[in-house]
């Protein structure tokens, strides 16, 4: 996935949680270990208000679409494509971690996400 497509799909997901009612709310993050607070998972609403979140901000992390150069050679704007930024691989990530939210609550099936990471013809 380029980051092109990369943006195109959180910004899907944004616009299906909105619809679904889900606010972007980072879910809380003042606890040092979850893992020692009993029930700590958060709850399927909570889970997507998170998922929201992390779709407009790893958004933030992809290179500007509407670049004033408007040249594709521009390195700055569009990096060859044998090179990854380290941001387009966090917005991957965090890409991966929403899908798996989405999954896990049943907005998405994997056979959904799969066809939403394949470029439109």
């Amino acid at each position: 996935m380029d980051a092109r497509q990369v943006r195109r799909v959180l910004t899907g997901y944004d616009t299906l949680l909105g619809k679904r009612g889900h606010e972007p709310e980072r879910a809380d993050t003042s606890t040092t270990d979850p893992f020692d607070v009993p029930g700590s998972i958060p709850s399927g609403g909570n889970l997507l208000q998170h998922a929201r979140w992390m779709c407009q901000e790893a958004v933030k992390f992809l290179p500007d679409p509407y670049c004033a150069c408007s040249a594709p050679s521009c390195d700055l704007c569009h990096p060859p494509a044998w090179d990854v930024p380290a941001d387009l691989e966090k917005a991957m990530r965090w890409l991966g971690f929403v899908q798996g939210v989405l999954w896990s609550t049943g907005v998405r099936t994997i056979d959904q996400m799969r066809k939403d990471n394949t470029r439109p013809a």
